[in-house]
């Protein structure tokens, strides 16, 4: 889909011929400029990078160099006013901008302009594209108070999470305190839709740093789906007892790059747009669930697997350049094991991505995830994580369970912050070897799980950082007996003489029943269920001395 410029606005032409012009369509084309003119400067990048981004920079003894320089201003207003175009995203790591145009025939008033280095054809809306809204947004809801569990490494706690907690040794690093605390993480996804329970204390502690909709150029993400508040409850979820996230202590930054509507060459664009955002705000990592080789829209085209050598798509040079910047960009392999294609996604194949497969439980392969190597050779998956299924919050703070590489890359993102928490001084590429060194197959890797599954613990002590040990702390609450008939039994680790409002709540969490636990200087307290409560998942919610704390159990 890449044309030499004279040839590109050629087939252009004839291309508008075939269409009429219905209201509102309109044809995304990419510009790249030959040169740079700009009254901005290296030695003030203030001026186009923020305190965070240059703090980074210093830490990493990376340069400021003409990548980082705005876009020439003037050379996008000319573009804009010759073609009557609308401005859609810009790319100063490359020199480039995105513009939408109703009438294709006008950009070939750009075919004369000697500071146009190549012009592309990369998307077709019929409709339009921006403002483009699929969900009617229920405001965020900030139903309880910030769950900031306590130091723990009791596997209970995280709920339906303990197992691709445990598989990992994460839970080792947060009974040591690295949560990802002070770490700014940049999603790039689809929508994040129904962002509420189970974010609360994100959300009151203000941690959403930035967040942008790049298809739609706007500035809530929030609509569109929610597989990215899927991929950020891996994260950044937490609800002590029920489930708890990777990070639940890190910042986010939430970017939609994903359109789920087409599939077309300027969703890289998109990616390449969030990556230089989250740069420029001082990201410590992007995590991408998302991958690419197929397009259906303007045309059918699909990659030939050549391409994904590491350093050829747009996204895969999107990918290397924010690493380059001092990033750490994780990315999903994919999901196309054992199908036709059966080979990694973009940017999925970046040389320096920690691109992440699936594996069960066990350590298994998980048989949707998509193998490697690139194919230049260099072992991609890097690792891989569970996620066959992996454990997600659903809306209203329910929990379900997903297979794919998109759950599996986000959480080891979020260790990876707690391991850059745990050693501040640790260079990003002592960081990635590290990681991979950890790992169960490191010294037999696979195409289907690289180096396979890291222990987070090893990866601390690679880095020379030993934790101490960990230290046993009894369950908060125990229900017994779990699945149960007719009642269950509340057990607490100490003693309490109180008495405790408690909701049970159904798997669709509609609330089913409400009371009060009687605790007369005892642990332990009963409910009798009533008839109504018949067989199914439910969730206990109780306050137990000021910490909110959810159960599930079976009702047989």
């Amino acid at each position: 889909m890449v044309f030499n410029k004279k040839w590109s606005l050629l087939l252009l032409f004839l291309f508008s011929a075939f269409h009429l012009f219905a209201q509102n369509k309109q044809y995304a084309f990419r510009v790249q400029f030959t040169n740079k003119p700009t009254s901005f400067s290296i030695s003030q990048p203030l001026a186009y990078l923020s305190q965070r981004a240059l703090d980074r920079r210093l830490r990493f003894a990376i340069a400021i160099d003409s990548s980082d320089l705005p876009v020439y201003s003037k050379y996008t207003d000319t573009v804009l006013q010759l073609t009557q175009g609308v401005f859609h995203s810009q790319s100063k790591w490359f020199n480039q901008i995105v513009i939408l145009l109703s009438d294709s025939s006008k950009i070939g008033f750009l075919n004369a302009k000697n500071w146009i280095q190549q012009v592309d054809y990369i998307a077709y809306y019929p409709n339009g594209l921006h403002a483009k809204k699929t969900n009617s947004l229920e405001k965020n809801k900030v139903q309880t108070k910030g769950n900031l569990f306590k130091t723990t490494n009791a596997l209970s706690i995280y709920g339906a999470a303990s197992k691709q907690t445990s598989l990992v040794n994460g839970h080792l690093l947060h009974a040591a305190g690295f949560k990802g605390q002070g770490k700014l993480i940049a999603v790039l996804d689809a929508g994040f839709f129904n962002l509420y329970n189970g974010f609360d204390s994100l959300l009151l502690q203000n941690r959403i740093l930035d967040q942008f909709d790049f298809v739609s150029k706007d500035a809530d993400p929030t609509s569109n789906g929610d597989h990215g508040t899927y991929v950020l409850s891996t994260m950044a979820g937490n609800e002590p007892g029920l489930y708890i996230g990777a990070a639940p202590h890190a910042q986010y930054a939430l970017y939609r790059t994903e359109d789920n509507n087409s599939e077309q060459l300027i969703e890289m664009d998109n990616l390449l747009a969030a990556l230089e955002r989250a740069d420029s705000i001082g990201a410590d990592i992007a995590t991408m669930s998302l991958g690419y080789n197929e397009f259906y829209t303007p045309s059918y085209y699909i990659f030939p697997k050549s391409l994904l050598d590491g350093k050829t798509t747009l996204a895969a040079k999107a990918v290397n350049k924010a690493s380059a910047k001092g990033m750490i960009a994780v990315a999903a392999s994919g999901n196309e094991g054992g199908n036709n294609w059966n080979f990694l996604l973009t940017p999925g194949d970046a040389d320096s991505a920690l691109t992440v497969g699936t594996v069960d439980s066990f350590k298994n392969d998980g048989p949707a995830s998509s193998p490697g190597p690139n194919y230049t050779g260099l072992i991609k998956p890097d690792v891989c994580m569970l996620g066959t299924p992996a454990a997600l919050l659903y809306s209203r703070g329910n929990v379900l369970f997903a297979i794919g590489t998109s759950f599996a890359a986000p959480q080891l993102a979020a260790y990876t912050a707690c391991v850059m928490q745990a050693a501040p001084n640790a260079s990003l590429f002592a960081i990635k070897e590290a990681i991979r060194k950890s790992a169960h197959r490191y010294a037999l890797p696979t195409n289907k799980q690289g180096y396979g599954v890291p222990d987070f613990a090893q990866v601390l002590s690679n880095l020379g950082i030993v934790l101490p040990p960990a230290k046993e702390y009894p369950t908060q609450i125990q229900i017994t007996p779990n699945p149960c008939t007719d009642f269950i039994k509340i057990t607490l680790p100490t003693d309490l003489n109180a008495t405790v409002p408690f909701e049970l709540f159904a798997s669709n969490g509609a609330l089913v029943y409400k009371g009060s636990l009687n605790f007369n200087q005892t642990n332990q307290a009963s409910i009798n269920l009533p008839e109504s409560i018949t067989r199914g998942v439910y969730v206990l919610s109780v306050v137990i001395e000021g910490q909110h704390q959810k159960h599930t159990f079976l009702k047989l």
